[in-house]
């Protein structure tokens, strides 16, 4: 799994066009046995994450 959060390079916008305010992407990129993707959430002042109401 991989974190991809655009504010961490000062990038105001995912590739998508989205807000990347307080947002990160979790990239699954490797999985023997499932799915690859990624699910964008809420990312919550360098603690955690908490899921958002929209999926992608």
């Amino acid at each position: 799994m991989f974190v991809y959060r655009p504010e961490y390079y000062y990038l105001d916008t995912f590739e998508d066009n989205s807000p990347s305010e307080e947002m990160a992407d979790i990239m699954v990129e490797k999985n023997d046995f499932g799915d690859t993707g990624f699910v964008r959430m809420h990312f919550e002042n360098h603690a955690g994450f908490r899921e958002i109401s929209s999926k992608i």
